[in-house]
């Protein structure tokens, strides 16, 4: 029980992605997926509100 709770305290509230974000992750996914390259996954507070922006490994 306890690492539940500990667990649950870790957790971020999930984005809501625009159309226009979606569109971009899912651009980046296939290129990455393409030329085998990793990508990362940032999260962020902007506003009160949690953005998430992906950007291929240089």
């Amino acid at each position: 029980m306890q690492k539940y709770v500990i667990h649950k305290q870790l957790e971020v509230p999930k984005p809501n992605l625009t159309e226009e974000q979606t569109e971009q992750m899912n651009f980046t996914l296939i290129e990455a997926l393409h030329i085998n390259k990793q990508v990362y996954r940032t999260y962020y507070m902007q506003q009160n509100e949690m953005q998430t922006i992906m950007h291929p490994v240089m």
